[in-house]
């Protein structure tokens, strides 16, 4: 069971993981940073990034995300995928 998640990195690499529908929508967030690659001469993940879906459109900031399970986010689906939305400059 669970969710498989699957996070898009700018670069295009994804990061997938099952989680369990019950998880804190902070583990995507831990999931994508732990994921991230920098490129030499580009700068690291910043850590105001969100993780938006594209279908229904949503997007996720982490303010409160350790305190919201995966499943109350709308992420209880068996698959999920996420893109990391970078701040804007």
């Amino acid at each position: 069971g669970g969710v498989l998640l699957s996070i898009r990195c700018p670069d295009g690499s994804r990061c997938v993981r099952r989680l369990e529908p019950d998880a804190p929508l902070e583990a995507a967030f831990l999931l994508a940073e732990a994921g991230w690659v920098e490129q030499p001469g580009t700068a690291p993940l910043p850590p105001a990034f969100k993780l938006a879906a594209q279908f229904p459109r949503r997007v996720f900031a982490r303010d409160g995300a350790a305190a919201v399970s995966l499943a109350a986010a709308g992420l209880g689906g068996a698959q999920e995928a996420l893109l990391i939305e970078l701040p804007s400059e």
